[in-house]
């Protein structure tokens, strides 16, 4: 809130507690939470120039 950037620690303190949270909400509903980890998106080009993105053509990748 004063304009300052966040430090790396704290943006992964945030993101942490942020996930937590959330994942306490979900489960009060019986929700799911997905995480696409590594996602190559759209890997398929024929496809997606023909179709489109969000087709069902994505996978993990390789590595980090």
């Amino acid at each position: 809130m004063s304009g300052q950037k966040l430090t790396e620690e704290e943006f992964f303190k945030f993101i942490s507690a942020l996930l937590l949270d959330l994942s306490r909400i979900y489960k009060k509903y019986k929700w799911v939470m997905l995480w696409y980890i590594n996602c190559l998106r759209n890997n398929n080009l024929e496809l997606f120039k023909k179709l489109g993105s969000d087709i069902g053509t994505d996978s993990t990748a390789e590595g980090f």
